[in-house]
């Protein structure tokens, strides 16, 4: 129930058993995770194309045709891979920030919230039909979001943020030979959340995911 989850961390953890909708919500999250993020065969993909586009990459009737040397090389450097690859090896990192968000905006993210929160947004329909990878594939790509759409949006920005993370420690990242191992440490998921807020903070900004004027916290809508 704290804002603050890397602050005084182990002095404030308790054992305690949690409840039904604070599980669902989790899981809603975790599956919109796994909806959001595309397979490693398929951001591969997609940046390969990227680098077909740009000249980078060969393709010949339909398939690619450069040496695989050339293909890890150009993904190496490629921010659209580089970044859905941080995102696919740090899921539990991004299911933790996504929670603070939800606490920071709404509150303690006590049973009685997340049933609220459950029955909100693009969340509302999961309890009666148990599906949102539509929603998250959807919400990966989508030019346009409605202010509603507040699971959206936070993957926007996230995905926004590992962009920039990326660019920040581009060195450090490939030069590890265990990028999930690193990205799980405390003081990096410490790092990436404070570049969550920084951004958070930056009004002028005008994004998909948030609108000019307003922090993203503030633009995400009350609960009813």
């Amino acid at each position: 129930m704290a804002l603050d989850w890397d602050k005084d961390r182990e002095p404030k953890l308790e054992r305690k058993q949690g409840e039904a909708f604070q599980y669902l919500l989790g899981y809603f999250i975790w599956q919109f995770i796994n909806g959001f993020v595309p397979s490693p065969n398929k951001y591969r993909e997609i940046a390969l194309n990227e680098g077909v586009l740009s000249g980078k990459i060969r393709k010949a009737s339909g398939s690619i045709v450069s040496t695989e040397r050339e293909q890890d090389n150009f993904l190496a450097e490629n921010d659209t891979y580089q970044t859905w690859r941080l995102m696919a090896n740090m899921k539990e990192l991004l299911a933790e920030t996504v929670s603070q968000v939800l606490a920071r905006k709404y509150g303690a993210l006590d049973p009685a919230r997340c049933e609220v929160i459950l029955h909100s947004f693009d969340a509302k329909d999961y309890l009666r039909t148990g599906e949102v990878r539509q929603i998250a594939q959807d919400a990966s790509v989508a030019k346009d979001l409605k202010e509603a759409e507040v699971f959206a949006r936070i993957f926007r920005m996230l995905h926004f943020v590992c962009q920039q993370f990326w660019e920040n420690k581009k060195q450090q990242l490939l030069s590890t030979s265990r990028l999930r191992t690193y990205l799980l440490k405390r003081e990096i998921s410490a790092s990436l959340k404070g570049l969550v807020w920084e951004y958070n903070d930056r009004v002028n900004m005008d994004r998909v995911w948030k609108p000019q004027g307003k922090t993203f916290l503030e633009s995400l809508p009350d609960l009813k």
